[in-house]
């Protein structure tokens, strides 16, 4: 998969100018294509999040809850991985991967981080990142959260 800036630019949803200012910002500021369009509001998270589905062809997802979500399949990920990755994993497939929501599903290097410390393949579904955080906090029990907050300050 192509960096986000990439897409878009072959869609022609960015100017040429904004592009280039959205490398120099990368480049600035050391933060990939997907966290310059955020911290600089070119786009709102939700319209990346529409544009990416469409034009990768994976689902979109609105308002996560816990229904979106199986046991089984957050077992797999952890609250560590989820918000790290800003993630949220949804469902084992009949072919044993794993369906997971991504704010930026184009980021290979996170996908392939994730199959490794999981040994699964990933098939990449979408949604804002704002929708993902949200409901990674509530999806993930107390408990869950507790662990990776005494983790990073053990």
């Amino acid at each position: 998969m192509s960096d986000i800036i990439d897409v878009l630019e072959k869609s022609r949803d960015l100017t040429k100018v904004n592009v280039s200012m959205l490398r120099s910002y990368m480049e600035k500021w050391n933060v990939d294509g997907y966290h310059a369009l955020i911290e600089t509001h070119v786009i709102p998270d939700f319209k990346i999040a529409d544009f990416l589905s469409e034009q990768l062809k994976i689902p979109r997802f609105y308002n996560l809850g816990s229904n979106d979500v199986s046991e089984s399949a957050l077992e797999k990920v952890s609250y560590m991985q989820a918000r790290k990755y800003c993630c949220l994993p949804i469902e084992i497939m009949s072919d044993q991967s794993l369906k997971v929501i991504f704010a930026d599903p184009t980021n290979n290097q996170v996908i392939e981080e994730l199959e490794t410390s999981i040994g699964m393949k990933i098939i990449s579904a979408v949604s804002s990142k704002y929708e993902i955080e949200v409901a990674v906090g509530h999806i993930y029990s107390p408990e869950q959260q507790l662990n990776w907050i005494f983790q990073e300050n053990s």
